[in-house]
């Protein structure tokens, strides 16, 4: 099979972590990324008062699960809409709400978007867009799990995520484990085009959902 990434982002399923990698899958933990994340040198540069933490949408919302509440508890941290929809066959669409819907925000010097995956820049691209002149004055910045080499993410001044993936002109695939289970059509999708015999992976995927439920 071509190089593919899964994240393990489902409590239980670590278990399944050897028979994953059995198929040929790159396994990512989302537990063992997080304290990467965390411990990451470039949080001392941060005043927690004047620095806003911003979880868009679900998949920085498991983030979000996933970090230590003393560590968290420390911050200003602030959820909001938005979604990155994506069918087979057709081009991801990406919406994003303002952080704070109608209001303007002064005295923060960073907004740092966290999330689990960066591969196009897309997402953190729009919700800067839509808030930079919301909150003025400040450095944005985007930390995660995992991003793609092949990332762009014009106008944040600095980045970091736990783990990077495909080059500087080729992505690989990134699924999460949370994802595959939540939507069939995208499981079946990701197992056809990635295992020359997808039921093997449908088949463990089943186990999956019923050990972690």
């Amino acid at each position: 099979m071509k190089e593919a990434i899964i994240i393990i982002d489902v409590s239980g399923a670590e278990k399944f972590s050897d028979e994953l990698a059995d198929l040929g899958l790159i396994v990512t933990e989302a537990t063992a990324m997080t304290r990467v994340m965390e411990n990451w040198f470039g949080w001392k540069e941060c005043d927690p008062q004047q620095t806003l933490l911003v979880f868009p949408g679900n998949g920085a919302n498991i983030v979000r699960q996933y970090l230590n509440p003393a560590w968290l508890a420390k911050w200003r941290g602030f959820r909001f809409y938005a979604k990155r929809f994506w069918q087979p066959g057709e081009d991801p669409q990406v919406v994003a709400e303002r952080i704070f819907p109608d209001q303007m925000v002064v005295g923060a010097k960073r907004v740092v978007v966290i999330d689990d995956v960066f591969s196009s820049g897309q997402t953190a691209k729009l919700i800067r867009e839509k808030n930079y002149t919301w909150i003025p004055g400040v450095d944005w910045w985007a930390v995660g799990w995992i991003s793609q080499r092949a990332v762009s993410l014009k106008g944040f001044s600095r980045s970091f995520t736990a783990e990077q993936f495909g080059t500087r002109t080729k992505k690989v695939p990134i699924n999460s484990l949370s994802t595959l289970l939540a939507d069939i059509n995208i499981a079946q999708s990701y197992a056809t085009r990635n295992f020359e015999r997808p039921e093997e992976f449908l088949s463990l995927l089943d186990r999956v959902s019923i050990k972690s439920a």
